[in-house]
């Protein structure tokens, strides 16, 4: 395998099965940080593509020799090299042939196999839902706001850290919305992924603020935006992940894809 820039070739192709283009856009048009390996520098017949704590095998080869070796490299040499704060891998995988063999690989550690839903938004129509306290408002994360003292506002900034890096991209390149009541956050939706045609969205609800209608809330607001910016919006989530995945159908979002993730603790 041979570790690529991320700017020299888009490998949609290799990952069509998943649907997931709108990530692999944003990793090529350089708005998320991701390794990509490949196993010839001309063909890119097989690809891994390393974004956080996921893993995504694709491509397909003519020989069982290629897949081999490409799951011993990314075993012996992609996975040691990860930042070991990550104790976790989700491994996203094109095909059987990749869910077999990695599962052999791993067989001496602690693997689960994950059902995962993958959603878009048509943007045709778009719900309004408003927080049950009407005290609480719903806002643009701006510079502005994240400069002011609030409760729980360094989990939205851990947020906004994670997937763009600092918030000056964020504000730069991404767009968000949160829930404010006086002086707290109570849950917020974030853009992640961005591309110029396409975005995925983040949710999360303050704990003591859930089933309050803050998730539905903060992504209806995002999905005008998308309509306004004309970005289609996905949402990934647990298959497991009831509230989640009823919010997301609230929303109006349909499902694109049912899906398998190989999960590794270490």
């Amino acid at each position: 395998m041979i570790n690529i820039s991320a700017q020299t070739v888009n490998l949609k192709a290799n990952y069509q099965s998943l649907k997931m283009d709108f990530i692999f856009d944003s990793v090529y048009e350089g708005l998320t940080q991701a390794r990509i390996y490949v196993n010839n520098p001309e063909k890119h017949s097989i690809s891994i593509v390393h974004e956080g704590v996921a893993y995504y095998f694709g491509g397909e080869s003519k020989t069982a020799n290629e897949y081999h070796e490409t799951v011993n490299y990314f075993k012996s040499v992609i996975l040691p090299d990860r930042n070991p704060k990550m104790k976790v891998a989700k491994i996203i995988f094109t095909s059987e042939i990749w869910k077999e063999l990695l599962l052999e690989a791993f067989a001496d550690l602690e693997v689960k196999v994950i059902g995962s839903n993958l959603y878009h938004h048509r943007l045709s129509i778009i719900p309004e839902y408003q927080p049950v306290d009407s005290k609480i408002d719903i806002l643009r994360i701006t510079d502005q706001l994240l400069s002011r003292q609030y409760q729980n506002k360094q989990g939205l900034i851990n947020e906004i850290n994670w997937m763009w890096g600092s918030a000056e991209n964020f504000h730069r390149h991404g767009f968000g919305f949160c829930g404010v009541t006086g002086t707290t956050i109570t849950g917020w939706c974030t853009a992640e992924y961005m591309s110029k045609r396409a975005c995925g969205i983040g949710v999360e609800t303050v704990k003591q603020f859930q089933k309050q209608g803050i998730a539905s809330s903060t992504a209806t607001k995002l999905l005008q935006h998308c309509a306004q910016r004309n970005i289609r919006p996905h949402w990934n989530c647990w298959a497991s992940n009831i509230p989640s995945v009823k919010t997301a159908e609230k929303c109006g979002f349909e499902k694109l894809l049912e899906y398998k993730v190989i999960f590794l603790k270490f």
